[in-house]
């Protein structure tokens, strides 16, 4: 936008397509869910890129009828893609056309539901370790004139559970740190409840030093590895893997980068806000990957997300690392922090060189 942007336009690979996240599934939740923004105390909307009106989605094959009409076909810039480095030189299209907006605006309250327990030392309790997990889902969808009720109960009843059994436990067992306990709303419309807090602020004048976030764990198998989303840019690393140990669970790859896992759950809004940022998912091990395949085709922001898929001995391990994890974190004397030469640190200002 900085250099002129009006729109931008997301093209759905080929590759992308593999992993369940088709064009037509995209689509439809881009169609079926209005976007939402907050509004600030003096009602100003909320506005990350003043000045781009609007964003798109595209098809691969309408991408290559689109750059069939420009000076380079659609599979040169997907051969740059592929290349080591990955990375895609920007040329003129040479296109000349035209997009029609269209919107209605409506206002709607959804709050964000906070609980704080505060921290013991008194040098430590200004800085918060804010545990998020998001309270929405998809409500209901009309399919051929039935309301089908979507219970979410993997995405996100399991991460809400969490966070409530975090609380209970802290509430009776203070830490030296504050931890507040965020249920956010606006998760499918955009990460709009944590935008909100990440920016507007923690109550109390608290000090975010910490986020750790709670979204969908993937509770349906007996999971061995976990994926550290986040750990790798922050000095977070040696205490999970500390952690892990204790659990026998082991530290894995993204199994599947094209998910852009870490920015696209309610933690990358602290993130931006360069706060440090924790995001534990399921890896690929002991029947991991067909666990994740399964429940992205067949019941991820579908009717089907039912209870039943929940493994319950699996979800208290899940909860029983985030409690030793934040209560290993709010004892250290000193907070996490970016490492050095992180990117995202760097594009923040969170981190140097």
């Amino acid at each position: 936008a900085e250099r002129g942007a009006a729109a931008f336009v997301s093209i759905v690979t080929a590759e992308e397509e593999k992993t369940g996240q088709t064009f037509d599934r995209l689509a439809d939740d881009y169609l079926s869910v209005p976007i939402m923004r907050w509004l600030d105390p003096e009602g100003r909307v909320s506005n990350d890129v003043p000045g781009l009106l609007a964003q798109g989605l595209m098809s691969e094959a309408a991408a290559q009828r689109l750059f069939g009409m420009a000076q380079k076909p659609w599979s040169n810039v997907t051969a740059q893609a592929r290349k080591a480095k990955g990375q895609v030189l920007g040329y003129p299209l040479d296109i000349v056309g035209s997009l029609q907006l269209g919107a209605k605006s409506s206002s709607a309250s959804s709050p964000n539901v906070i609980g704080i327990v505060p921290g013991t030392d008194e040098k430590l309790a200004g800085e918060a370790i804010v545990v998020t997990a998001h309270l929405d889902h998809r409500g209901r969808r009309t399919i051929v004139g039935i309301d089908v009720i979507h219970n979410g109960a993997i995405n996100n009843a399991t991460g809400s559970a969490t966070l409530l059994e975090l609380a209970k436990h802290f509430a009776d067992n203070p830490p030296a740190r504050t931890i507040v306990f965020a249920a956010v709303t606006g998760h499918e419309q955009g990460l709009v409840g944590s935008d909100y807090l990440a920016q507007q602020g923690l109550p109390d004048d608290l000090v975010p030093v910490l986020n750790i976030n709670l979204d969908a764990p993937l509770v349906s198998y007996a999971f061995d590895d976990m994926v550290v989303q986040g750990g790798e840019r922050t000095t977070l690393l040696p205490a999970v893997e500390e952690v892990f140990d204790v659990h026998d669970v082991k530290v894995a790859d993204d199994p599947y980068p094209l998910e852009r896992t870490f920015a696209a759950s309610d933690h990358y809004s602290f993130a931006r806000q360069g706060v440090p940022t924790l995001y534990l998912t399921m890896g690929k091990g002991n029947g991991g990957q067909d666990a994740f395949r399964m429940f992205s085709l067949a019941h991820r922001h579908q009717s089907t997300d039912d209870p039943d898929l929940i493994r319950f001995d699996q979800l208290a391990r899940y909860t029983d690392i985030h409690r030793d994890l934040i209560t290993k974190v709010a004892y250290e004397a000193r907070p996490p922090k970016w490492n050095r030469r992180d990117k995202l640190g760097r594009i923040l200002g969170a981190s140097k060189d």
